[in-house]
């Protein structure tokens, strides 16, 4: 719809038909998103598999910047 036609079907309707409509749009169109999110948080072991991967890539990460740092300034681990 254009913005003409949404003025013109609530030209005589109330702001809460407005609302509604609104909400229900909105509702409509996270639908989706809300049962794949449910769908997801499901899958237990699929989560932890996320969470491992997570943590070793933040490992590699921190151990990267930590040895960036102890290069910089001169700190040579054993």
């Amino acid at each position: 719809s254009t913005s003409e036609e949404l003025v013109a079907y609530y030209k005589d309707k109330g702001y809460a038909d407005l609302k509604k409509d609104v909400a229900d749009a909105i509702v409509s169109e996270l639908e989706p998103v809300q049962n794949k999110v449910n769908e997801i948080l499901k899958d237990k072991k699929a989560l932890e598999e996320i969470y491992k991967l997570g943590a070793e890539k933040a490992s590699y990460v921190s151990m990267k910047t930590l040895r960036k740092m102890q290069k910089k300034i001169g700190f040579i681990p054993r």
